[in-house]
């Protein structure tokens, strides 16, 4: 790479540097960034970060905290989250969705979360019947459906409601047999292969999430070897691959040095197969691309701001990763007063003083636009939301991604 570049956070610019001056224009303005991102053509849930107070990004509701399974590295007790086993009632359900829809003017998604939700795929038949009744009530926009599933579960029924309601599925998958069964059960793969086989046959994209574990790095197994795995084996070229969240004395636990090397080798590997025409990525790396095209910082985490959370037993939280935790649980939708205002003013708080506008240290890094986390995440490791973690993964994280799309784009000019 002869040529110096400047990254520019506050305008979030790249501009090639000359011996006087920078020259213009930068790289978004010869527009190889789109050119990128549509070789992609991503599937994975986009979080909308251009809110305002009366909009919603997403709604998660706990259809069921029971699962079928139970992952070793698992935060939610075994879908439970420490809670007596239970399904949302209709109730709860109408209560819910009353209650925030009337909130706000608009919820751009809605998520179906578990446990495992189609444990329980009649209640979620019923929650997109009572939305859609809502919102023509109401006049809104009709949301997006989601839901998240192990992938175990099929039945003509679950496929009718995918189909009838338009829900994107983002089916959990750990990687090649050996390690998904070793970390969520025996003979469990070949029942997502006939689960996602399903949904190819009846045209229903579907999205793949993997965790990332030790367990994971101790076999050899990086992320473009699950990136090679996930598009031969299910035809997915983007994957969103999160490292896992367990506190340090978890057996699965990454500490930083492994995460800066499985990450950051990993960018070199997605931009070489984009280079190729035959992308294949993870949901890290697009997300920094999306930064660049639409020069908007990533935002840390959207708990709480961009999403809210409701129990299987009406309890609202800013994210499902809090769910059992009654210090951030904020009122109750079947009481009669549903929200605590000091709770709210608590919870709320606190997740504010989480943004990286809020933390000094993040506002004198460099990095600060393209930085990203998890709250529940921090939680886990900190006990507090506002301590954030593995900051110098992340700046690693970041150069690298900014070197190796310079040796792209000049590679391709």
């Amino acid at each position: 790479m002869g040529n110096q570049y400047i990254f520019s956070k506050y305008n979030i610019s790249l501009f090639k540097k000359n011996q006087r001056s920078f020259d213009l224009p930068s790289l978004h303005e010869t527009n190889p960034l789109k050119e990128i991102f549509q070789q992609i053509d991503s599937n994975l849930e986009i979080e909308n970060q251009n809110l305002d107070d009366k909009e919603l990004d997403r709604l998660t509701l706990n259809i069921v905290n029971k699962c079928n399974l139970n992952c070793k590295y698992c935060y939610a007790k075994g879908g439970s989250y420490g809670n007596p086993i239970d399904t949302i009632s209709y109730k709860t359900l109408v209560n819910a969705i009353d209650l925030i829809f009337h909130k706000f003017n608009h919820i751009n998604k809605i998520q179906y979360f578990g446990g495992e939700p189609l444990l329980a795929p009649n209640i979620i038949s019923e929650a997109c019947e009572y939305i859609l009744d809502v919102c023509t009530r109401l006049n809104k926009r009709v949301p997006m459906f989601y839901v998240v599933t192990n992938g175990t579960n099929l039945s003509d029924s679950i496929l009718d409601i995918i189909n009838k309601y338009s829900i994107k599925v983002t089916v959990s998958i750990d990687g090649p047999t050996i390690i998904h069964e070793t970390l969520r059960g025996i003979n469990t793969m070949q029942k997502i292969v006939e689960f996602t086989s399903a949904l190819k046959e009846n045209n229903n994209r579907f999205s793949i999430e993997c965790t990332y574990t030790k367990l994971h790095y101790d076999s050899n197994i990086l992320i473009e070897d699950l990136l090679e795995y996930f598009f031969n084996t299910f035809g997915v070229r983007e994957v969103h691959i999160p490292w896992v969240s367990v506190d340090k004395g978890s057996p699965f636990f990454l500490d930083e040095k492994v995460l800066k090397n499985v990450y950051t080798r990993a960018i070199k590997y997605c931009f070489r197969t984009i280079a190729n025409k035959s992308p294949l990525t993870f949901s890290f790396l697009t997300r920094l691309l999306r930064v660049l095209i639409t020069r908007s910082p990533t935002s840390y985490c959207p708990a709480g701001g961009g999403t809210i959370s409701i129990s299987t037993t009406g309890d609202i939280y800013p994210c499902f990763m809090f769910i059992g935790n009654n210090a951030y649980s904020i009122g109750n939708v079947n009481s009669d007063v549903q929200i605590k205002d000091n709770k709210y003013l608590f919870v709320r708080n606190q997740v504010i003083d989480a943004r990286k506008s809020m933390n000094k240290t993040c506002k004198s890094c460099w990095a600060e636009p393209l930085c990203f986390g998890c709250i529940g995440a921090d939680y886990i490791l900190t006990g507090s939301l506002t301590q954030k973690t593995y900051c110098s993964f992340k700046r690693a994280f970041a150069e690298k991604f900014i070197k190796e799309l310079i040796l792209f784009v000049e590679s391709a000019h």
